[in-house]
């Protein structure tokens, strides 16, 4: 095992500290593992290696082995020196070092590699200032589990707390929890300590100093002292950016301001569905789904078996046919669609869309009531555009994927392309 591991020593100490200076891109395929720098140079470490990713940018990585059908990660400094042997299943940044699972089990390590908690823990969570929550028991069973606080020196005690849900990051210095016996939700602060006694049949993540929670089967918001902001009157309340969207008995929806108090608008109709879709509203009834924004302007109007989903920086993506037809377009923000047509759009950043082609027969099914799609998945193709729908990368290629910042990596069969926001190619690998 030894001489092994010195052989991936070897070979990851081709990665200088002059190349790792200089601005780089993890790449990791089936076949490939590189580290791409903005100069066109690579390291191909396919040779020794299964995997690569950055855990702390020009700071730390993991480099993945497979072994066994199963990859084992080893942590990777920026001058390409081993810190740990290549024996964890994860590796991922945590309170200034690196929360690790070995065997199941979680542990925390600083960033030289050195264990300093050790993975005696079966969900090991960020809790801010140098805490972590901790189980010692099976979270997937349905017994309670005791809550622990262990700070980054491995010390470790109970909070004394009890919950029948899983631990998860706080915001906030906030943490839900679901008390043992009366099922009831609470939060625990930073310290493990019951920062908002449990009272509630749910209680959610804090977002802006609000949570969204749930008394006498009516939603509501709280803020970080358990007060209500809104009181539970709604059946549905969804955070958007900037704004609340609450739904009361499928008949009122209230829009309303960051604060969760300043009402900005509202819509009263019959059988009313709404959701929050970044910074949009959007309303479904019978007859029509409808795009407003945050002020209450009605931005577009569509059939009512449309569908919308988020789109690049301020914009939506709006289907209005089956999977696979040519009728997904860019939504700007002020609701007027841009010209070019499309199958299928998928946001690869603020900017960039990569967009798909791909053939389909049309056919009449009595069952499903008229003409549906027929997709050839084996003739699915990639391509890039921008916000305005201007083409840069013809759909080529298997995938494309956002690398870094206005840097995007081309897949294809024969051929890993780095390009630039304008498909300009910065480096290639013919495959």
């Amino acid at each position: 095992m030894m001489r092994k591991i010195a052989a991936l020593l070897c070979a990851l100490m081709l990665i200088s500290f002059s190349a790792l200076a200089e601005t780089h891109y993890c790449v990791a395929t089936d076949k490939n593992v590189l580290l791409v720098f903005e100069s066109g140079e690579a390291i191909d470490l396919s040779s020794a290696w299964s995997d690569i990713y950055c855990i702390r940018e020009d700071a730390l990585y993991a480099v993945g082995l497979a072994r066994d059908g199963r990859m084992r990660y080893a942590l990777c400094d920026v001058n390409g020196r081993l810190l740990t042997e290549p024996v964890y299943a994860s590796l991922s940044a945590a309170q200034g070092g690196v929360l690790f699972q070995i065997d199941g089990v979680y542990g925390w390590m600083d960033e030289s590699g050195k264990e300093e908690i050790p993975a005696d823990y079966t969900q090991l969570v960020p809790a801010g200032d140098g805490a972590l929550y901790a189980f010692l028991t099976n979270p997937n069973d349905d017994q309670a589990d005791q809550i622990y606080c262990v700070d980054v020196s491995g010390a470790s005690v109970s909070s004394g707390v009890w919950t029948t849900i899983p631990l998860s990051e706080p915001s906030d210095s906030r943490m839900p929890f679901c008390e043992q016996g009366t099922a009831l939700y609470g939060y625990l602060d930073s310290n493990g300590a019951i920062a908002i006694a449990p009272q509630f049949e749910y209680a959610g993540k804090f977002s802006g100093g609000l949570a969204n929670a749930v008394q006498n089967g009516k939603h509501g918001l709280i803020d970080t002292s358990g007060e209500w902001v809104l009181q539970p009157e709604y059946s549905y309340i969804a955070e958007g950016e900037s704004f609340y969207v609450a739904l009361k008995d499928h008949s009122a929806c209230i829009v309303f301001d960051a604060d969760g108090r300043t009402e900005l608008f509202r819509l009263d109709e019959a059988n009313l569905e709404v959701a929050a879709v970044g910074g949009a509203i959007v309303a479904v009834n019978a007859e029509s789904l409808r795009i407003y924004d945050r002020t209450g302007t009605l931005r577009r109007t569509c059939a009512p078996n449309a569908a919308v989903v988020e789109g690049a920086r301020g914009q939506l993506i709006l289907s209005e046919g089956d999977w696979g037809s040519q009728t997904v377009r860019i939504i700007d923000e002020s609701g007027a669609k841009i010209d070019r047509v499309d199958q299928h759009l998928i946001p690869l950043d603020d900017e960039r869309y990569a967009f798909v082609s791909m053939n389909v027969a049309l056919y009449n099914s009595d069952i499903l009531g008229g003409t549906r799609y027929s997709v050839n998945y084996d003739s699915l193709r990639v391509g890039m555009i921008d916000r305005t729908g201007r083409e840069i990368v013809p759909a080529e290629y298997e995938e494309i994927r956002a690398v870094g910042e206005n840097r995007y990596l081309l897949i294809s069969e024969s051929a890993l392309i780095l390009c630039n926001e304008e498909g300009k190619t910065i480096w290639q690998k013919k495959l």
